[in-house]
């Protein structure tokens, strides 16, 4: 019995690991916003220069007109969301990760008390 217990604890463990690797090598790149939708209405991004960079160290970088604001990242794989807290104020912004491939990532988080849906993509 223990040996079966210790089996799925090890494969348990070894399986989210595995996803927290994927996840680092799908996030950790540098990103532009496309578009925000929110109440069903998509409007453009603001700036094309406004970027949010993603580093393997679990550190994060939001460029805003210029001026750069650094958080802290993690992944809730059994969420599906990423947690961003910020450096100074340690205010925690909680994202659905709606879709994310190599190119891609589509977020969503509370807005107003009204679902804002973000799209990114990747800047080469």
């Amino acid at each position: 019995m223990k040996t079966i217990l210790l089996f799925i604890i090890l494969c348990t463990t070894t399986a989210y690991a595995q996803n927290n690797k994927n996840i680092d090598s799908l996030i950790c790149k540098k990103w532009r916003i496309e578009s925000n939708a929110i109440g069903g209405v998509v409007y453009p991004a603001d700036s094309s220069e406004d970027k949010t960079i993603f580093y393997l160290d679990h550190t994060a970088e939001n460029i805003q007109s210029g001026h750069s604001k650094f958080s802290t990242w993690s992944y809730d794989a059994y969420k599906n969301t990423l947690m961003l807290r910020d450096k100074i104020s340690k205010e925690e912004t909680i994202l659905s990760i709606i879709q994310i491939t190599d190119i891609r990532l589509v977020v969503s988080y509370a807005f107003c008390d009204a679902p804002l849906t973000v799209y990114l993509k990747v800047v080469k």
